[in-house]
């Protein structure tokens, strides 16, 4: 059954690490921004793909889904509302971003359910 408080969760974390990344790239300086968002935005899509399946251990995949989803979608608002970036101008855009993150977050949440729980599992037997 998907656990929607551990979704929630996911988001926070992953969210609080995003913020501990870019505090810490503002103090290395990089001065090319396209690299800073690249750096960002795949490491926030690896983490919700690796923590969703920690937190959702039934529904791995559609937490991690939903949690790329959401995080896209809380990156629009806050760039169009908060930094008035015209980001929804450009539906292809859009479907680019919303693409790419969702398939890296499911790559990650496949390759974490691939080989770290089944490394896990036999551990036990």
């Amino acid at each position: 059954m998907f656990n929607i408080k551990g979704l929630i969760q996911s988001i926070g974390i992953v969210l609080l690490v995003t913020i501990l990344i870019s505090f810490l790239i503002g103090f290395i300086n990089i001065g090319s921004i396209p690299i800073i968002i690249f750096v960002q935005f795949f490491i926030t899509n690896v983490l919700i793909g690796i923590i969703a399946p920690i937190k959702n251990p039934q529904t791995p995949y559609t937490a991690a889904f939903l949690g790329s989803i959401t995080l896209t979608v809380l990156n629009y608002i806050v760039a169009y509302y908060i930094f008035n970036i015209y980001v929804l101008a450009d539906p292809t855009q859009i479907n680019n971003n919303l693409l790419i993150s969702t398939s890296i977050a499911l790559i990650t949440a496949l390759l974490y359910k691939k080989f770290i729980l089944e490394k896990r599992r036999k551990q036990y037997v």
